[in-house]
C-alpha cells in the first residue's frame, strides 16, 4: 500500500498495483484499473518513487520471512541432531 494525499487534502491509502498509468498536467493524476482517477497533491516521481519502496518493502519482507524459516527449521534439525548424539 502506499498513502497519498488527494487535492483536498485527504490522505488515503491504495493498492498500487491498481493504477495503470498517471499524468502529470500540472497537477499529478492517477488513472485506475477500474477506469476511475485521483488527482494527488504529491509530483508524480514521488509516487513513483513510493510504488517502488512499497514494492521493495514487500520483496524484503518475503526474504525475511524465507530467511527466518530456514533458520527455523536448521535449528530444529541442530537440535534433533544435538539429541540423538546425546542419548
Amino acid at each position: 500500500m502506499i498513502t497519498i494525499t488527494r487535492l483536498g487534502g485527504q490522505a488515503v491509502s491504495m493498492n498500487p498495483d491498481l493504477i495503470e498509468r498517471m499524468s502529470e498536467n500540472p497537477d499529478t493524476t492517477i488513472y485506475l484499473v477500474d477506469g476511475s482517477s485521483i488527482i494527488v497533491l504529491e509530483p508524480m516521481d514521488e509516487v513513483v518513487e513510493r510504488i517502488h519502496d512499497a514494492r521493495a518493502d514487500v520483496l524484503a519482507r518475503a526474504a525475511k520471512r524465507r530467511d527466518d524459516e530456514l533458520l527455523a527449521v536448521a535449528a530444529a534439525e541442530t537440535l534433533e541432531r544435538t539429541r540423538v548424539v546425546t542419548e
